[in-house]
């Protein structure tokens, strides 16, 4: 998921020293960081860091049904607010273990019609807002739109057709480029509105582009379990390609030899049947080969449970109950000067929403500090674009803030302070991820954040086996 910013906390409250130290004994200045490339923070330990030098690929890792056999256990709870991204995250391990029915997929349409008549409602109201004398083309239609709910009622053809009658009004195509950031509508609407037509179809069923793009709200929780195990390479078979290619190429250069045909075939024969011996003994390697890596991919394999639960305030009670290895938080730090996309909790900006919820999970259900925690801060590049191109945007959000807020890396670096400061009271380890507004829709993106935290959380049982032995 890009580059990471591997941060592991002292138990010492040195937060602040702790962030932009390589270690306690050689201090490292926050300039030696290094700059941001392709939109993503250069990657530096701490003194107590987790450092692995052999490193995971991800292409090298498929997603197979859930087995018996895998001997490690991870759950990974998934949090965060609105818009994070987190719910796309899963959505893409959904997809590429081909786990979406075609009921879920229809399901979706309705999500899209959703998400049409719920940006209609916004826009008209903000729309008034700034002008309440304004005349929308159809006011009858627009009111009756907003007024239906298409997940209590059957979806029409005919809605469709309203919805893109009213959707033309350039009052209302005028208002989406204007207030679609501000209201935190979904930036790919005009990529549905495309494709409309084919949501009249009834047998139609969404891509698997239209199911990543469109915005997933969960109410409660989502599970999804699979078992991510290293796919088997070519090596072998490479091997012996190569093999078979050097005899047959011995060959063609002994039949240029000017030898009697008669010896020559005995020759190739005899050469031949002692190729096939040699085939036999390869072939029994190699099944003793492929014993002993299925048995090795048995052990290194990982049954893991992602668990998407839901941000919202009266569903947070539930965390105590589910047991976890692993925290993924995510946050979206390109909407760090927006207001919640909940109308219900507006009344302050994103970001410190999210660090209000962050706060309350180490107040009320992190008890176990051995747990790593992973902040994953989303729409890196948004962020980097408006910090950029607005000088005083950042200092308007933060005040407090002392460094030059057209720095993109100090930018993120003071958010993710305040991060740590939190895990800072209760000694939890904590790291971080950063990666680009498309990154939840690439595969190696999630497969690579999902094996960083197999990593953390392997690192962390070995620690604990070595504890227990002294």
């Amino acid at each position: 998921m890009g580059a990471a910013l591997d941060c592991c906390l002292k138990p010492n409250g040195e937060l602040l020293d702790a962030l932009v130290k390589k270690s306690l004994q050689k201090p490292t200045e926050v300039d030696e960081i290094g700059e941001i490339e392709n939109l993503n923070i250069e990657s530096f330990l701490l003194s107590n860091s987790i450092e692995f030098t052999d490193k995971i690929n991800p292409t090298l890792y498929k997603i197979a049904p859930l087995t018996k056999f895998a001997k490690n256990q991870i759950s990974i709870i998934i949090l965060g607010n609105k818009n994070s991204g987190k719910s796309t995250f899963l959505r893409q391990f959904k997809l590429q273990a081909d786990s979406f029915t075609d009921k879920e997929r229809h399901s979706i349409i309705c999500d899209i019609v959703f998400t049409f008549l719920d940006s209609i409602k916004k826009l008209v109201s903000r729309i008034r807002k700034e002008n309440k004398f304004v005349n929308f083309e159809n006011e009858d239609l627009i009111e009756e739109l907003i007024g239906f709910n298409p997940r209590k009622f059957e979806i029409s053809p005919f809605l469709f057709d309203e919805i893109v009658y009213v959707w033309n009004d350039p009052i209302i195509i005028n208002g989406y480029k204007k207030y679609c950031e501000e209201l935190c509508l979904n930036r790919f609407i005009p990529f549905f509105f495309a494709k409309i037509n084919d949501y009249k179809n009834s047998e139609y069923l969404p891509s698997n582009e239209e199911i990543l793009k469109m915005n997933s709200y969960t109410a409660n929780y989502e599970l999804f379990s699979f078992n991510l195990a290293k796919s088997e390479t070519h090596q072998n078979h490479i091997n012996q390609n190569q093999g078979e290619n050097s005899i047959e190429k011995g060959q063609i250069e002994y039949s240029k030899i000017g030898q009697n045909p008669v010896e020559g075939e005995i020759e190739r024969r005899m050469e031949k049947s002692w190729d096939i011996s040699k085939e036999l003994v390869r072939n029994e390697d190699n099944e003793k080969k492929e014993k002993k890596l299925k048995n090795k991919k048995k052990e290194n394999g990982y049954n893991i449970s992602l668990f998407d639960v839901s941000g919202k305030i009266f569903s947070r009670k539930n965390y105590k109950n589910i047991k976890f290895n692993c925290i993924f938080f995510f946050v979206s730090l390109g909407d760090f000067n927006l207001m919640m996309a909940d109308s219900s909790e507006n009344s302050r900006l994103n970001i410190f929403n999210d660090l209000d919820y962050f706060n309350e999970l180490f107040d009320k259900f992190l008890y176990d500090s051995s747990n790593p925690i992973v902040v994953v801060f989303t729409k890196l590049d948004v962020f980097r674009e408006k910090i950029e191109n607005n000088s005083g945007l950042f200092k308007n959000v933060f005040p407090e803030f002392k460094g030059d807020s057209t720095n993109v890396n100090e930018c993120q670096l003071f958010v993710a302070k305040l991060f740590l400061t939190a895990a800072a009271r209760k000694n939890h380890r904590l790291f971080f991820r950063f990666s680009k507004s498309v990154d939840c829709f690439n595969k190696e993106s999630v497969f690579d954040t999902v094996n960083y935290a197999c990593q953390l959380i392997e690192e962390q049982r070995k620690r604990q086996r070595e504890e227990r032995k002294k």
